[in-house]
């Protein structure tokens, strides 16, 4: 079997989405008759337009998904199946995509007409787990496409934050969603460390080996999923143990050095893409698995130490930690994932207008030395000022926030203070002047930029940019539009902030 048709088909298979999508369209549908009901017309048109909007995008992709089982069924060529396999998910990523609009997630809005006793206030619970796992697919399907289009980059990542964020947002929603069994998912210890990797690629080894644990335990009633991290100083072991069936002694050798589960079950398939990736990242595998009590599966790759040697997300040396202001230490563990973790709060929101307030500095050397975030209070408007007291007028603050018009728009502003900027760069005299801080501004946003992009946010998010003709005209440097694109952003070469700091 073709490598890329198998990866189209094993992620289809599991994808397992179409349920909650008729559950979230039930439940609107209820809410709808109970507006009527109340004679509440006005409120009744407006959810029915948002509910023919979510109801055209899941057909559509229910008819692309149709097509792609003729094509497997009738043993069409790889390359359509490739292309309608594509298709599904791309139209399954847009039904979610208006799932997860903001002014269309919170129950509690919903049912606020309502009278106190409707039935229908009786649905938030089913609601809010639909939107949850709807939530966890979207984000699966990003990384599962950057991953195939060779897009995810190798970078440090904090293993610890990574497996801990991947297991409560995506992972257990699977695992309570693909089995009627009584199946859990713990996470052991987790030590702090990192690694060199691809974060879409390595997501896509937890969710592919969590899969076949759960598959593992379809003859059991109840199981237990577990994950742990353990630093050693040169090694870093993710370990992932379940209490399944087990496998014999040809089993494990046959999964661990045999290709021929590509021609194989669906599940035996997994393994191979784990070994593959384990192998680009310069790990090995570890199987030991007993019949009829379970598997623990050990990989180990090594730690990534050099913070100073490669553009790194590291935390602060801890060395000179107590030297740095608190709010330039805090959050910087969390900064291989900031792109995906500002679209999270911002999905996860409860204000009226949903958004997520961010704070971020990047080194010359693409070092990020300090992230901070928070979502938007419901009760309260909150500044930059209360999310970085310390630093926040000589660092880039930003606001990801839904926009009537773009549906959703990143705001980014440069900093507010020069004098503060030079000093927490440490800038030497000669170069704190107008034309090296405008370059090394410049530099700065367009990295920032680089940086959400291949840490989980859109390309195409519009970008609305304070000072663009100050920074980026003077140096001939346009764009398409306002708002433009993260990617044009990102694609601006950089001018050569300061001495040595050109390159990148």
């Amino acid at each position: 079997m073709d490598k890329q048709v198998a990866e189209i088909k094993f992620f289809i298979h599991d994808l397992r989405v179409e349920k909650f999508f008729h559950r979230l369209i039930a439940i609107h549908k209820r809410l709808i008759a109970a507006y009527e009901e109340e004679g509440l017309g006005d409120v009744r048109d407006r959810h029915q337009a948002y509910l023919d909007r979510l109801t055209t995008a899941q057909e559509k992709g229910r008819a692309a998904r149709e097509t792609y089982e003729v094509a497997v069924k009738g043993f069409a060529g790889d390359d359509l199946v490739v292309e309608y396999g594509r298709a599904y998910i791309e139209a399954t990523l847009d039904t979610c995509r208006i799932a997860l609009l903001p002014h269309w997630r919170d129950f509690k809005d919903f049912v606020s007409h309502l009278p106190q006793g409707a039935q229908a206030r009786a649905l938030e619970n089913s609601f809010n787990e639909s939107k949850t796992w709807i939530g966890a697919i979207d984000r699966r399907i990003v990384d599962f496409v950057r991953y195939t289009d060779g897009e995810g980059p190798m970078m440090p990542m904090a293993v610890h934050t990574r497996v801990e964020s991947f297991v409560e947002e995506h992972l257990r929603y699977y695992v309570r969603g693909a089995s009627d069994k009584r199946l859990d998912v713990r996470l052991g210890d987790l030590d702090r460390c990192q690694i060199y990797a691809d974060r879409a690629a390595f997501n896509r080894v937890l969710f592919n080996l969590t899969m076949n644990a759960v598959d593992a335990m379809r003859h059991k009633r109840s199981g237990v999923i577990s994950f742990d991290v353990i630093a050693a100083p040169t090694v870093v072991r993710v370990v992932v143990t379940d209490e399944g069936q087990g496998m014999s002694a040809e089993k494990v050798d046959q999964i661990l050095h045999s290709d021929r589960d590509l021609t194989g079950e669906l599940h035996s398939l997994g393994f191979v893409f784990v070994r593959k990736v384990v192998a680009q990242l310069n790990g090995k595998i570890d199987v030991h698995s007993e019949e009829g009590v379970g598997t623990r599966i050990t990989l180990s790759f090594p730690r990534y130490l050099a913070e100073k040697e490669l553009p790194s997300t590291a935390p602060v040396d801890l060395e000179l930690a107590e030297e740095a202001p608190e709010e330039v230490v805090a959050g910087v563990a969390e900064a291989d994932r900031a792109g995906e973790i500002i679209v999270d709060e911002f999905c996860k929101c409860l204000a009226p207008t949903p958004g997520c307030l961010f704070s971020i500095a990047i080194e010359p050397s693409g070092r990020v030395d300090h992230f901070m975030h928070k979502a938007y209070d419901p009760d309260w408007m909150m500044g930059h000022d209360d999310l970085a007291p310390m630093i926040y007028e000589a660092v880039v603050r930003g606001r990801y926030e839904a926009d009537d018009v773009d549906g959703v728009s990143l705001i980014l502003k440069t900093p507010l203070k020069h004098d503060e900027y030079w000093e927490l760069r440490e800038m030497p005299r000669e170069e704190r002047k107008p034309e090296p801080t405008r370059r090394r501004i410049h530099d700065e946003l367009v990295r920032i930029g680089r940086h959400l992009i291949t840490t989980g946010m859109d390309p195409d998010t519009p970008v609305h940019l304070t000072q663009k003709d100050y920074l980026f005209g003077h140096f001939e440097q346009s764009f398409s539009a306002d708002p433009f694109p993260l990617q044009e952003l990102a694609d601006h070469p950089l001018v050569g902030g300061v001495s040595g700091a050109g390159g990148g």
